[in-house]
């Protein structure tokens, strides 16, 4: 679905934007828990859990997101998303 004006189409593509870097956030979050969890030792159930809910939560939103606003606003959710993958990794860099 398209906006009807190019304003709107710009406010649509912010808010998909930050919503993607906010999936991104919680996913790399969950991920480095999953990853502390497996270093400690403390069995698979429970990163097991973790790897399966993030791949679900990112999955279903990126597929709400295509059926309900096409290739666009995926492009858009996908570039938040890659945002806060950046922001995990330079994280990641300063904490080792």
């Amino acid at each position: 679905m398209i906006p009807a004006t190019p304003l709107s189409f710009v406010v649509s593509a912010a808010a998909l934007a930050l919503g993607g870097y906010g999936l991104g956030l919680l996913y790399f979050a969950m991920l480095r828990r999953t990853i502390g969890l497996l270093t400690a030792g403390g069995g698979w159930v429970r990163p097991l859990a973790l790897t399966l809910s993030r791949l679900v939560a990112a999955t279903a939103v990126f597929g709400l997101v295509a059926v309900a606003a096409g290739a666009l606003a995926v492009a858009a959710l996908l570039a938040g998303f890659l945002v806060a993958r950046t922001v995990a990794i330079h994280r990641a860099r300063r904490n080792c």
